[in-house]
């Protein structure tokens, strides 16, 4: 049996289907599965919008371009349900839930939050009250034939090898990674894919000095930003740069014990896939045997296309790299000059100005006539 013949005729509830993954996910299922029935999506009000609202603002996402080409009616088969995972019950009505308890057989729970940095609090009652209130409606189903839970790899933070019963896309020992590696594919991503919209030339660093990182993230980061949102002040416009550079300084923080170990993730189960598919053409269509088994450079082909997806989808920006790249370059010369004079201008204030030399020399000197 193929997959979509599977899916055929079925009836889906899934819970963060506005989220980063939720949104991939449903258009994967409508564009490969087009024999679905019907897509329940959890979602709430937000922002003054009701769920349709809501809904109708997600299908016309760039995302859905190819879905709206090939099969356009496909999208009328979400249905949005009112409703909150941080809630009891989900937030949902007693007919809401009788709708999706009567006729649901798969349920995607991918509603999370994936911020280190949240209350204890607010991360028990998002993902994991959130998972049982929705595995709770799905024992309630008649027709339940699949639960899937869709986690964060860092679940297990105690334990460096995972070898919990899941399927994941690691290349734990067929393709392993070092953060050197991707810091490096990052350096390489700068000239080959570079941002139009930049301030100053991007470079980073890796250091296992602490006191060496927060001299670092002060002079580079925190008071240009003071300067730069003092110039956004005067054009009267709203500083955001100091604001920005904090959640990227809080980030870095929450993240440095991750990126700081070795992780291995088994993923013995997602290999086993392989034996599993009936049909070749399934491999092609949802392609994650070539996506376990990627070579070096099929990764850093993978990077460079999250790169112009954000550089085209987020920050909105025309993807003319040879234009950009020649910016980039402009930006490089004026940050080798300016720090060259900024180093230059301190070594002669040291040197010329307070004349420490002479002052160390006569130190020296002293020292030595006294012993």
């Amino acid at each position: 049996m193929r997959v979509c013949e599977y899916f055929a005729g079925k009836h889906i509830f899934i819970t963060g289907g506005s989220g980063f993954v939720g949104k991939v996910l449903i258009e994967k299922l409508l564009r490969s599965c087009p024999g679905i029935e019907k897509i329940y999506m959890l979602i709430r009000p937000k922002k003054g919008k009701d769920i349709q609202e809501r809904l109708e603002a997600i299908v016309k996402l760039p995302l859905f371009e190819k879905l709206r080409e090939i099969n356009p009616d496909a999208l009328s088969k979400i249905h949005p349900i009112s409703g909150d995972v941080m809630e009891l019950n989900l937030g949902m009505t007693e007919e809401d839930r009788r709708l999706v308890s009567e006729n649901c057989h798969i349920f995607y729970h991918s509603a999370a939050s994936v911020r280190f940095d949240d209350s204890l609090k607010y991360a028990i009652i998002m993902n994991v009250r959130g998972t049982r209130e929705t595995a709770a409606l799905a024992l309630e189903c008649k027709k339940l034939e699949a639960f899937v839970h869709i986690s964060t790899t860092y679940c297990n933070i105690d334990r460096h090898l995972n070898e919990v019963v899941v399927y994941n896309g690691s290349k734990y020992k067929y393709l392993p990674t070092t953060t050197g590696e991707i810091v490096q594919m990052g350096a390489d991503l700068i000239w080959d894919t570079p941002y139009e919209q930049i301030l100053w030339y991007p470079w980073f660093k890796m250091t296992r000095c602490w006191y060496d990182y927060y001299i670092k993230v002060l002079v580079y980061h925190m008071l240009p930003a003071v300067f730069l949102d003092l110039a956004l002040r005067v054009a009267g416009m709203k500083p955001i740069v100091f604001k920005i550079q904090r959640k990227i300084y809080i980030a870095n923080v929450v993240l440095f014990y991750f990126i700081s170990h070795t992780w291995h993730f088994v993923n013995d189960r997602s290999m086993s896939l392989r034996d599993t598919i009936e049909d070749e053409r399934d491999i092609d269509e949802f392609k994650f045997w070539p996506f376990l088994h990627m070579t070096r450079r099929e990764v850093y082909e993978y990077y460079r296309d999250g790169m112009c997806g954000t550089a085209r989808y987020l920050f909105k920006e025309k993807l003319d790299f040879d234009k950009n790249r020649k910016n980039t370059w402009r930006f490089y010369v004026v940050d080798r000059i300016f720090w060259t004079a900024v180093y230059t201008t301190i070594l002669w204030y040291l040197f010329i100005r307070l004349d420490v030399l002479s002052v160390l020399w006569s130190s020296l000197c002293n020292y030595i006539e006294k012993l």
